[in-house]
């Protein structure tokens, strides 16, 4: 799978969206990812990622940037920035910065970010991404029967989408982000979907906080 990522990622920019639907899909166990939370370091609050502004940021200043948090980085010219973070040995986080739109990789301003968390780590927690500010507007769950069950969160007017790994009976502040798509003016919660929601099966529902998963998977 990993060779197939980056080799998707070198031939044809497009596709990893492809290959990152396929890592949250089969995704392997790790051990806990970057410190805590993968953006419990971060330096500055979203849309900015350690110092890298989506809308302002060029591809040297990205580059630049992920190399000091990133073990492993890919930048070809024309195509996303793609990073990965390894802890004891193992993948623990990866991520693609866009210069083009829905991963098309032209241009020289960054305008969207994707980061995955492989099993055992995690980007950030529910309640520290609510603690920011972040309002919920639109909320999709995986279908009845698709275990382990999943939330994804839509904020503001689609320039951040989260998706939630459910392994609790209930929605609490320490529920786990394992997905986040931060965009600059470039709405990514249908592309979010579609690569989240492994099957492709998803139902919309509605923000009722932290509550049981039986007020979210309703019939």
């Amino acid at each position: 799978m990993v060779y197939r990522l980056w080799t998707a990622l070198l031939i044809l920019p497009p596709l990893f969206t492809l290959a990152i639907s396929a890592a949250v899909g089969f995704g392997q166990a790790q051990p806990p990812g970057v410190g805590t939370d993968f953006f419990s370091a971060n330096s500055c609050a979203l849309p900015c990622i350690y110092g890298i502004t989506l809308g302002e940021s060029t591809r040297a200043d990205t580059v630049q940037h992920v190399q000091g948090f990133s073990d492993s980085i890919l930048a070809p010219l024309g195509a996303p920035i793609i990073f990965t973070t390894f802890h004891a040995g193992q993948r623990a986080i990866d991520g693609a910065f866009d210069f083009g739109g829905m991963m098309g990789g032209a241009g020289d301003t960054v305008l969207a970010g994707q980061f995955y968390a492989n099993d055992g780590s995690r980007l950030w927690t529910l309640g520290e991404l609510l603690l920011m500010g972040h309002d919920p507007q639109q909320v999709r769950r995986s279908c009845s029967g698709v275990y382990p069950p999943r939330l994804i969160l839509n904020f503001e007017q689609g320039d951040l989408t989260a998706g939630l790994l459910l392994t609790e009976p209930r929605l609490t502040p320490q529920t786990p982000v394992i997905l986040l798509y931060i965009a600059h003016q470039l709405p990514m919660y249908l592309q979010a979907q579609r690569n989240f929601f492994a099957i492709g099966c998803s139902v919309e529902t509605e923000w009722r906080g932290f509550a049981p998963l039986a007020w979210y998977f309703e019939r």
